[in-house]
């Protein structure tokens, strides 16, 4: 199983570093802006997820906008996470590293990470479980989010990923720099 989480991350990279080659158009004056951070809860739907780790777990996610140019008539951005969502309960643990790529699309005409505007998104990659009584093991999900933009850097949003073993909801607080 070991082999098939190191296949499954080395062809992730492998994807993430042909984009800027495959991209075609001008250079981008902020590659990689605005990226961001976000902590929240994980709300995990699972009976795997809520036994080994709690019915609420620590969410942090760290977002990485990749350098690939719209061509959309809508606002959209091309997103690359890496998370970690961890809980205890009763002597057990979980934690559970997302790896996905992702495009987020403005919902309210404007530009993606603007004020006031809504954006809706989804996403896939491999989710890395570490659940008491099961051997960690990389799993193929997915996931669909909602958020609102409070400021130009602050916003607020939600997903929920599908993912055996791991599904859930979660709520985050974000910071865009």
């Amino acid at each position: 199983m070991k082999t098939s989480i190191y296949a499954a991350a080395v062809s992730l990279v492998a994807l993430v570093s042909s984009i800027p080659a495959m991209a075609q158009g001008p250079s981008l004056p902020l590659v990689g802006s605005p990226s961001s951070i976000t902590a929240g809860v994980f709300l995990p739907s699972s009976s795997d997820a809520k036994n080994a780790g709690g019915s609420t777990q620590f969410d942090v996610n760290f977002n990485y906008t990749l350098p690939v140019p719209n061509v959309t008539s809508v606002s959209s951005r091309t997103i690359l996470g890496l998370g970690v969502e961890a809980g205890s309960k009763s002597g057990k643990h979980e934690t559970i590293v997302p790896i996905t790529i992702g495009q987020i699309y403005s919902l309210s005409g404007g530009g993606v990470t603007q004020a006031g505007q809504t954006y809706a998104g989804a996403g896939l990659g491999v989710y890395v479980l570490n659940q008491s009584g099961l051997a960690t093991s990389g799993k193929i999900g997915g996931y669909v989010q909602l958020g609102y933009n409070i400021n130009d850097t602050t916003f607020v949003d939600a997903k929920y990923q599908g993912v055996k073993s791991a599904n859930g909801f979660t709520a985050n607080v974000g910071f865009r720099f």
